[in-house]
Parts: C-alpha cells; structure tokens; sequence
C-alpha cells in the first residue's frame, strides 16, 4: 500500500532561497515544486495542487500579498495553509497579511528548517 506524499509549493524569487527550502522540505518526505513570481504561482496551484504554500511577499510582478488574495477568493483553496514570509515584517504588513488569510507570517531570517517543518506538520494534521 502506497501513502501519498503531501506537497508543498514553494513561491520564492531568489533562487538560493528557494532550493534552500526545497532541498529542507523535500528531506522531510515532502513533494515540492517552486514557483518564482506571482503568475507562476497561481499557475503551479491548479496543475500541481498542493497540501501547503510557502509565499514570499515581495515577488516580480504580481505580489504575494495579491497572490495571497486571489487564492483565498476561490473557494476551492480558502482552506490551503499559506505561509508568508518577507525579509522585514512589520505590523502594517503582518496584519495585511493576516486580513487577507495568511496561516502564519514570518521574517525570513527567522525561518529556520525546525520551525517551517513544525509549521508544515501541524498545519496539515
């Protein structure tokens, strides 16, 4: 019998950022696809249809706090733990975030593989 593995989507545009996270999530016994601007990410969540996202906020073009908006405005993934994360949080930007369906808000530099891999764990219990 074969358990299927849960999948995380990870939307991250600097790339040692995002095979940093890949390479822990995937460790983990995760399935991970990478989605490097706004677009792209509402693309990877149709076709690849994650358990989790991973959400930076400041992306090329489209911003994630607007990707962020539009998948909670489709029913099908109000749902969907998202976890965003920036290089500077504030208040502003945390309770923006928060108002608009963030699971949890994170600074990056305090995204340790311990506390994303606790937050993927509990969030898809």
């Amino acid at each position: 019998m074969s358990t299927t593995r849960r999948k995380v989507l990870i939307v991250e545009d600097d790339p040692v950022t995002a095979k940093a996270h890949r390479n822990r999530i995937s460790a983990a016994g995760y399935d991970v696809q990478v989605a490097t601007d706004g677009e792209q990410a509402l693309q990877e969540l149709q076709s690849f249809r994650p358990d989790a996202l991973l959400l930076d906020v400041n992306l090329p073009g489209r911003s994630g706090l607007d990707v962020l908006k539009t998948i909670r405005a489709s029913p099908e993934f109000q749902k969907l733990p998202v976890f965003v994360f920036s290089v500077t949080v504030d208040d502003a930007l945390m309770a923006k975030c928060t108002s608009a369906g963030a699971t949890a808000v994170v600074e990056k530099w305090n995204l340790t593989s311990s506390v994303l891999l606790e937050n993927l764990a509990t969030a898809l219990r």
